[in-house]
């Protein structure tokens, strides 16, 4: 991921496939090289730029031709795995404000935008539910079913199915459609599709775990983390007892990012999580356990390598506040934040890593003494 946007430029690549996410790590990471690629390369190499993965805001396309690609085109393209991916896309001129529209359905699908009540088509503007219906899909997950795939609502009898992938979406006066979220509770993290409630299903198997619940949450910047939010049962795990235990089923996407110890689950009227006063309740205890960590001048690792390990933390996790005991997922990092990290440690140290090891030495002493192992 480092130097992501410095390698796209020097490989004079005419078509990039990408998600917003990581064109926005890159970009992030590449401000030193866009006076390279500023407006006066109207005529540079980059063609096309292929958007999908995550929905796409004008921001997002408005920063990416400034700085990559000014005389490029831009495609928004949208299509569920279980589908054969790619079944809909929208070439992006002048942006619009806020979302882009994924377009119109390619050959041999359609995109029908459903109401939540009743099986009928949606009219311009009116939000529903996006169901694909097409001749190229899947036929489920092994062992699971078919996986969203439904008998076709509009002709029942056919023997025909859809797929209802979920999203909550909208047809344009010209009946393009544009995808806002989710109806369920999935999320994309990374670019990665993310189910909260089964990371928190995994998660209440551990034996200290009496209650717990999984919440995506957004930072200042946009930027989506799960958080896990535990009732204990008995003494309070640790979060690397917790974060060891869901490795073994789950992606690094897929596991929460800061885990907070809780005396509840507080609940709404509805019997719903209170997720505004569990975020509170959470704050709270964290700010009174924040009090205990150590000092920053704690670190025993080697000076010379301990700054530099330092440093890029800071960073990347675009935080100067960081002692020898903070952990790197509760500061807000996540593995693509962990493989910039790695690469900017390599090219400054030659001492090569992988994301296991912010898992195994999630603190920044540990981490950097393991850096120092490897080094030797």
């Amino acid at each position: 991921v480092d130097r992501g946007l410095e390698w796209l430029i020097a490989s004079q690549a005419t078509i990039v496939h990408i998600t917003p996410s990581l064109a926005a790590a890159w970009m992030a990471e590449g401000r030193d090289v866009s006076p390279v690629v500023g407006a006066d390369r109207a005529d540079g190499p980059m063609r096309w730029t292929i958007f999908a993965g995550e929905p796409l805001t004008d921001d997002m396309v408005e920063r990416w031709r400034a700085t990559v690609a000014p005389g490029g085109r831009v495609m928004n393209f949208y299509g569920p795995t279980e589908t054969c991916m790619i079944k809909a896309s929208h070439e992006v001129g002048v942006p619009r404000p806020g979302l882009q529209p994924i377009g119109g359905p390619i050959a041999h699908s359609q995109l029908l935008v459903v109401a939540v009540d009743e099986p009928r088509l949606c009219e311009p503007g009116e939000a529903g539910e996006l169901v694909i219906r097409t001749a190229i899909g899947t036929q489920g997950y092994l062992g699971v079913g078919t996986g969203g795939f439904e008998p076709n609502p509009f002709a029942p009898d056919h023997g025909e199915t859809v797929y209802r992938t979920g999203d909550v979406a909208w047809y344009e006066p010209d009946w393009s459609v544009t995808v806002q979220g989710r109806f369920d509770d999935q999320v994309k993290i990374d670019g990665i599709r993310v189910e909260p409630g089964g990371s928190a299903s995994l998660l209440g198997g551990h034996a200290s775990v009496g209650q717990c619940v999984v919440l995506p949450v957004s930072d200042e910047q946009g930027r989506t983390r799960l958080e896990a939010f535990v009732v204990p049962e008995g003494g309070p795990p640790s979060a690397r007892d917790l974060r060891d235990y869901l490795r073994q089923w789950l992606r690094p996407a897929e596991i929460p990012a800061a885990f907070h110890i809780v005396t509840r689950i507080p609940l709404t009227t509805n019997n719903k999580t209170d997720r505004h006063a569990l975020l509170s309740d959470a704050e709270s205890s964290d700010t009174e356990s924040r009090a205990t960590r150590a000092d920053p001048t704690d670190a025993t690792t080697d000076g010379g390598l301990a700054q530099v390990v330092s440093d890029v933390w800071e960073q990347v996790l675009d935080n100067e506040r960081l002692t020898g005991s903070s952990d790197f997922f509760s500061e807000g990092g996540t593995s693509l934040r962990g493989l910039r990290v790695l690469a900017q440690l390599e090219a400054r140290t030659g001492v090569a890593g992988d994301i296991d090891l912010f898992f195994d030495h999630p603190t920044l002493d540990e981490f950097t003494e393991a850096i120092a192992a490897r080094g030797h």
